[in-house]
């Protein structure tokens, strides 16, 4: 046997934890190379003959990973509160998104799974909960199943672009797979980190010009200007900034994340929803530019030569373990081709779990269904499900209402 065979199993040895006592047989002197006569049971390692060892039999992939093992998986909430029975884990192979290989539920800290998992192995965790309010769900994905492959948070990321925008998905290593040796091995994944969607009531809406708060609104109650409300904004001059609002009151939540879900047909494919913003006006003349691509706001085709219409993909508003969460979106106005005098109506409306390809045509209120290898969606809810409609060119449903006087 070569030198390379002798340090591979004394390698393996000391892995296996085995000590083998070398026993010296011959003390020879070597040149030009030549290979000595060992006895039997004996070989040559470099230096002297020593007893041949035959190692234990191990199941071995790369050395250190077992060739197939069951794992354990663990799930907490980004903030430390209590997940219940109802917080699931699915395992699906990357190379077939209409199947899962495991489920894990209830999953625990750390919890066990049912199915083994192959050294090489590219997958899918899909991490849901309805515990609470309901959770946005999570992906996850480790590549070339090894000791130490990373274990990465798959998040959809919207780019915004004139005309209409793209999304990819972005991927952070929340740590590297371990091993757990043993009788039964194990692999061992990194807890997975989720976060609790807040309640409509809790969320809040308001409309703000030039710094002064005109109209506010929950999730639970949008809303509707009434005539002689004092709801309303005079503008001191042409130019100013209409703002709009969005806060989450309920702590140790979100509202807005963006979440992947799994297409309803085959081949099954990743879709990305978001939180979006849209707002509409009664005059198509009072932006800084009426093109297709306003501050990052898209235009809505709109067959209305009354309403302009725009929609914006927004980063979710995030509370914490002791304070809300707001986020504000703004937009630059100017009435001066309007002129003085002049009522205008703007309607906000704002719902998290749209798919932006989908905006134009407004929001949809029905909840992702859980298709292909996913068991269940965590979200119970969507917030707020009065999204941007319109009928008869007339939009409707707003979340919030408000009218402006320009200057």
């Amino acid at each position: 046997m070569s030198t390379l065979g002798v340090a591979a199993i004394v390698i393996i040895v000391l892995i296996g934890s085995v000590v083998v006592a070398g026993v010296a047989t011959n003390q020879i002197s070597l040149t030009g190379g030549e290979t000595p006569p060992c006895g039997t049971g004996t070989q040559w390692n470099g230096s002297e003959c020593v007893a041949i060892s035959t190692p234990p039999p191990v199941t071995t992939g790369v050395l250190g990973n077992p060739t197939s093992a069951l794992y354990f998986v663990g799930a907490t909430d980004l903030y430390g509160a209590a997940l219940t029975a109802n917080t699931g884990v699915d395992v699906i192979y990357q190379s077939n998104l209409d199947t899962r290989h495991d489920n894990v539920l209830p999953i625990a800290t750390q919890t066990a799974g049912a199915q083994a998992l192959a050294s090489g192995d590219n997958l899918y965790f899909h991490l849901y909960s309805t515990a609470g309010n309901g959770y946005y769900d999570r992906w996850f994905r480790v590549n070339n199943l090894q000791v130490g492959s990373p274990v990465e948070l798959m998040t959809p990321v919207w780019h915004d672009a004139s005309p209409i925008g793209s999304w990819d998905i972005s991927y952070i290593s929340i740590g590297t797979v371990q091993y757990l040796a043993g009788a039964t091995p194990y692999w061992i994944f990194p807890t997975f980190p989720i976060i609790q969607q807040s309640t409509a009531a809790n969320v809040g809406y308001a409309a703000q010009w030039a710094g002064a708060t005109t109209v506010t609104a929950t999730g639970a109650a949008p809303t509707i200007y009434v005539a002689g409300a004092a709801n309303c904004y005079t503008a001191t001059g042409p130019t100013f900034k209409m703002k709009f609002e969005i806060t989450t009151a309920a702590v140790s939540t979100s509202i807005g994340q963006p979440m992947l879900v799994l297409t309803s047909t085959l081949p099954r494919q990743f879709r990305a929803l978001f939180f979006i913003l849209w707002f509409s006006m009664n005059n198509t003349q009072c932006l800084d530019s009426d093109g297709p691509f306003v501050n990052g706001f898209h235009k809505v085709p709109f067959s209305s030569t009354v309403y302009s219409v725009y929609y914006k993909v927004i980063n979710p508003v995030i509370s914490t373990q002791t304070s809300s969460g707001d986020r504000a979106e703004e937009i630059s106005m100017n009435t001066a081709p309007i002129g003085a005098g002049v009522g205008i109506s703007v309607l906000f409306w704002c719902t998290d779990l749209q798919s932006p390809t989908d905006a134009a045509g407004g929001a949809s209120d029905n909840l992702p269904i859980a298709y292909g290898g996913i068991t269940a969606i965590g979200i119970g809810a969507i917030i707020s499900a009065n999204g941007f409609r319109y009928a008869a060119g007339v939009p409707g449903t707003e979340c919030c209402y408000t009218i402006i006087t320009t200057a």
